[in-house]
């Protein structure tokens, strides 16, 4: 069986809802650090070589990119029933909730951002760790002892881990119990786009600083799904959050 050499952090059928009018291959891409902006095709962006693969997979399982694989041709057509239903129901079905939901999460997690910062609190951490260390008195001046730090090549291992477990489940049951989904539709000439990390999460500046407030994820240039935690719209909307759930507005 071939190995898949560049492996895509966010799906390829994803990506394609965003290719240019004229091509369904080619994607405008705007790159941060040079500040410019140009077409290429689809295949080139948000994926690395070999980017979920782990030390001691053998060559020909690739496990983590054979079964995002089956998910994104799931996820593909979640997408497809809910951009129908909104269009013939006006109204997000509470139905797509969990499978949204399960989506959300995989792509939040899968990405190279959140990779990069899974690795940056794990350093955090193993500094405070060593810093309490160094101020404690230990019997026999013996050191304290820490697990090893987190090393890169680990993180394909920590993200599939993270993808794959009970933390999936505990993820969709918190999206779903929490907070209000809205479909965002835009009404402007300007299509809306994504990014290599397409889930922007906010927070309230005047809200609990572990609350996530808003989760904004873009399904096609003209609709948006929206997540507000409900402490946080119940005081937008001076109001019952219950009431605007799975609703469509304009933005």
């Amino acid at each position: 069986m071939d190995r898949t050499k560049i492996e895509h952090y966010v799906p390829i059928s994803y990506l394609k809802r965003f290719a240019t009018p004229s091509n369904s291959e080619q994607i405008w891409v705007f790159d941060k650090s040079t500040r410019t902006s140009f077409q290429t095709n689809i295949k080139n962006v948000a994926c690395e070589k070999g980017f979920y693969d782990t030390p001691n997979e053998s060559a020909s399982s690739q496990s983590t990119e054979k079964i995002l694989s089956a998910f994104e041709k799931y996820f593909n057509k979640i997408i497809d029933l809910v951009i129908t239903d909104i269009k013939e129901n006006r109204q997000l079905g509470p139905e797509y909730k969990v499978p949204l939901a399960r989506l959300l999460y995989t792509q939040i997690i899968r990405t190279r951002r959140a990779r990069n910062k899974i690795l940056d609190t794990a350093n955090s951490m193993d500094k405070a760790l060593h810093d309490i260390a160094d101020g404690i008195r230990v019997p026999n001046g013996k050191k304290v002892k820490f697990p090893e730090p987190l090393k890169a090549d680990k993180l394909p291992m920590v993200q599939a881990d993270m993808i794959f477990s009970s933390y999936l489940e505990k993820g969709v049951k918190k999206f779903t119990d929490e907070y209000v989904w809205i479909i965002g539709t835009n009404n402007k000439r300007m299509p809306l786009y994504t990014s290599d990390h397409p889930v922007v999460m906010d927070r309230d500046p005047e809200g609990p600083p572990n609350i996530i407030s808003v989760i904004a994820f873009p399904l096609t240039p003209e609709y948006m799904l929206i997540l507000g935690h409900k402490s946080f719209v119940e005081k937008a909307v001076a109001g019952d959050a219950e009431k605007i759930d799975c609703l469509i507005v304009p933005m």
